[in-house]
């Protein structure tokens, strides 16, 4: 009975972050950059209509950096 509470802190949780940015340019990308354990993670996405979406899943809190390249390199 012990060990079944430490096995929901080792579950992974589903994230997701959905933005709009006014005023985009077409070619913009947006960047999700955050750190698992030693491996550093950057994701990209397009901006469609000004629109863009992250998902994905992570064992704990972690603290992730949003950037925004209007030329998008």
């Amino acid at each position: 009975m012990l060990g079944l509470p430490l096995t929901g802190f080792c579950q992974k949780q589903k994230f997701s972050i959905n933005g709009l940015v006014s005023n985009a340019p077409a070619k913009a990308k947006a960047y999700l950059v955050y750190q698992v354990g030693n491996n550093m993670v950057m994701d990209s996405a397009r901006l469609a209509d000004g629109a863009f979406q992250f998902s994905g899943t992570v064992a704990s809190p972690v603290e992730q950096t949003l950037v925004l390249a209007h030329n998008g390199i």
